[in-house]
């Protein structure tokens, strides 16, 4: 008998979706790294589809103020996390965003725009 299939783990979605990007492996890392590190300092039994604004600021408030990492390290766990938000949390990944650079993928479609010019240039 054939198990069920499992769904897909956050972490593996996200190493698929930079890897049909083609973002560097040294990119991935990094992302993957932050990612962890995000989902860690929240004591890792909450997913990131569960957390919103409140706990992106207070984990990059942590980095700068307590952490005390450069602002070029802030900028990439940034990007990482927005990576994280914009394409795989958020779905749009599979929405019309990723075939038409201009087509809102919803009512507001202002963030799906600006990322789709930024990501499919």
């Amino acid at each position: 008998m054939a198990e069920p299939s499992r769904p897909i783990r956050l972490l593996d979605r996200v190493r698929e979706r930079l890897r049909i990007k083609h973002y560097s492996l040294r990119t991935e890392e990094a992302y993957l790294y932050w990612i962890r590190r995000y989902i860690c300092f929240f004591g890792g039994k909450r997913h990131p589809e569960t957390m919103g604004d409140a706990e992106l600021t207070e984990f990059l408030t942590h980095l700068a103020l307590d952490a005390q990492v450069a602002a070029s390290t802030q900028n990439q766990a940034l990007s990482a996390l927005l990576f994280l938000y914009l394409w795989i949390a958020r779905g749009l990944a599979s929405s019309s965003c990723e075939r038409r650079a201009f087509e809102p993928c919803s009512e507001s479609g202002s963030a799906c725009v600006l990322l789709c010019e930024r990501h499919d240039a």
